[in-house]
């Protein structure tokens, strides 16, 4: 069911309302529109925390302590780094 959109009042700082009108000029859509398709992809956008959920249920699952767990994600930066140089 498509609903009409909620209208929405907000304050920006000048240079913050030029830019936006200077990128949505840019993408041939009124600032309005622009805005709108920002606040919408924010809000659909997943969290870091859900993102990170099912690493977090695997972790306490599995018993690892956070030291252990800690050791594991350094020694597999540390791996990755050597191999980037």
């Amino acid at each position: 069911m498509d609903q009409e959109p909620m209208p929405f009042t907000i304050s920006l700082p000048a240079e913050v309302e030029d830019a936006v009108r200077q990128r949505a000029a840019r993408t041939g859509k009124p600032a309005d529109f622009y805005v709108a398709e920002l606040v919408e992809q924010a809000v659909r956008r997943p969290t870091l925390r859900q993102i990170l959920a099912p690493l977090h249920q695997e972790v306490a699952a599995s018993g690892i302590t956070s030291e252990e767990l800690d050791q594991t994600l350094l020694s597999a930066i540390e791996a990755v780094r050597r191999l980037s140089t």
